[in-house]
């Protein structure tokens, strides 16, 4: 028994390696990121959208095949309904959820909108990592 809840415990965590635990968005933390010199993945979801949770699923994949990208980026979670009304969302253009961006130095260096196709979000990250660089 004891073997079995270790070799489980183990599984958990090798499903669980993709994308690095996220940042939960709240007013200043962008800015503090950005003065810390970081580039940020910023993730506008809701808990409701299947978008949302697709995108999640998808990222973790890509994360788990190239821990580069996990290692380049900080990960910061916005909730749409609540801040997807406000002035932040707005300046940024964020129209709706399910739209991500890469960001570094306070700037949108790339955004996808809505996407749940793998290969369009690897080329998001590829395409961002290519304009940081």
């Amino acid at each position: 028994m004891r073997v079995l809840v270790v070799l489980l415990s183990f599984l958990a965590g090798f499903v669980q390696a993709g994308a690095p635990e996220p940042l939960e968005y709240i007013p200043g933390l962008k800015q503090e990121r950005f003065d810390n010199g970081e580039t940020l993945l910023v993730k506008f979801r809701t808990e409701w959208s299947m978008t949302s949770a697709r995108q999640e699923e998808i990222l973790d994949e890509i994360m788990a095949e190239d821990p580069s990208y996990a290692e380049a980026l900080t990960f910061v979670t916005v909730d749409y309904d609540t801040y997807g009304k406000s002035r932040m969302a707005e300046k940024l253009k964020v129209k709706r959820q399910g739209t991500l961006l890469i960001m570094r130095g306070g700037k949108v260096v790339e955004r996808l909108e809505a996407s749940i196709d793998k290969r369009e979000l690897k080329a998001f990250l590829d395409t961002a990592n290519a304009a940081l660089n």
